[in-house]
């Protein structure tokens, strides 16, 4: 950590560098994990529930596009796959806030910061990193093989 004669700004810096490189990250991870399959599943939907596509046979479907479906159909799907990302995104933040607020009967799955001890870093963690110095600093340690 570097401190001179700016206060601790270069300091401020590293964190707001380090916790954004982690947000991206877990917004990638999350994307790839959650997101990407709740777009797919809609668009599929949104697809299959098209007049022209109830009349295809998985053979006319072209690089995940259904063949000769209309410019209305396209963007339908497109919406509806937009529509199952953002789902997906919100989902997940939400299950990962419930890490740390949830109770476990309640969601029938473990709480308490299950994800933390795993060594799986979530917005929460993200979000507290950014606004406290000292919880990115145990994330360093965590990463090193020392716990948190």
């Amino acid at each position: 950590e570097v401190r001179g004669e700016d206060g601790g700004a270069m300091a401020a810096v590293r964190v707001v560098d380090e916790t954004r490189a982690m947000m991206d990250g877990y917004l990638e991870k999350t994307f790839l994990k959650t997101a990407s399959l709740m777009a797919n599943a809609c668009r599929a939907v949104a697809m299959l529930s098209s007049e022209s596509g109830a009349e295809r046979d998985a053979e006319d479907l072209d690089e995940g596009e259904a063949a000769g479906a209309t410019a209305l159909e396209r963007r339908r799907a497109a919406t509806a796959a937009s529509f199952g990302e953002a789902l997906g995104m919100a989902f997940q933040l939400v299950d990962d806030a419930l890490d740390f607020a949830g109770d476990a009967e309640v969601m029938g799955k473990p709480a308490g910061a299950s994800d933390l001890r795993s060594g799986v870093v979530t917005a929460p963690v993200i979000f507290a990193a950014a606004e406290d110095e000292t919880v990115l600093e145990a994330l360093g340690d965590v990463a090193a093989g020392g716990e948190a």
